[in-house]
């Protein structure tokens, strides 16, 4: 049984195995499943926005705190209505337990964990969305050239990432998308006149980045 209000999903069965989330949910509040001891399967339809479900992470805060509702150890699958592509688009790499399979109509996704060395971003994913990897220990994230957005917060608290190679292809950074981040160098596949046209408005100076090498020579920026 769902409590729903005003589309959103406020409160779960504490003794139910499989949920749901109904097309018409626009929000789950984070603690809707915080009694729910015996959940496993959680199905979400393609269009459904994760965005509300995560809160402001820091460094010290508990990751369950930030995480909310999907932070239980009871869950094993998660079935979603839409791609991969479209999964990593619409919430990023939240779903961080190797023990949560994630179960996209044309396949799984590969299980990730917040301390992985590498992770490979699957070809055709257009957006990182935002908070995709924040708070992440990998040393390396490979992002494909079809990507062109890269969303706010998207690697801060990345501190153990020591570069980042960006595609030519890219035409938005969000706000503070590498705060706080462990790398000082950005690797751009574009021109020079390229990356100027990308990095208007980012604020530089919450950023370990000290120079961009482009495709056709380095700008330093501090």
């Amino acid at each position: 049984m769902l409590t729903i209000e005003n589309n959103v999903l406020v409160k779960c069965d504490e003794n139910a195995t499989e949920v749901v989330i109904p097309d018409d949910v626009t929000e789950i509040e984070s603690d809707a499943f915080k009694e729910c001891k015996s959940l496993k399967i959680l199905r979400f339809p393609k269009d459904f926005d994760f965005v509300p479900l995560y809160g402001d992470f820091r460094p010290g805060n508990r990751r369950e705190d930030y995480f909310g509702a999907f932070f239980f150890e009871s869950l094993t699958d998660v079935y979603y209505e839409g791609t991969i592509t479209e999964w990593i688009e619409a919430q990023g790499y939240h779903f961080f337990k190797e023990n949560i399979k994630i179960h996209c109509k044309d396949g799984d996704t590969l299980p990730l964990t917040f301390d992985m060395d590498k992770i490979v971003i699957p070809s055709g994913v257009t957006k990182i969305p935002d908070n995709a990897f924040l708070g992440y220990n990998c040393k390396e994230i490979e992002i494909p050239d079809s990507v062109t957005e890269i969303g706010c917060h998207a690697f801060e608290y990345t501190s153990n990432l020591e570069s980042i190679t960006l595609p030519a292809g890219l035409t938005d950074i969000g706000h503070s998308a590498f705060e706080n981040s462990g790398f000082r160098n950005i690797n751009f596949k574009g021109t020079k006149e390229q990356w100027f046209k990308i990095d208007k408005g980012v604020d530089w100076d919450n950023y370990c980045v000290t120079v961009v090498h482009c495709s056709d020579g380095d700008i330093q920026i501090r």
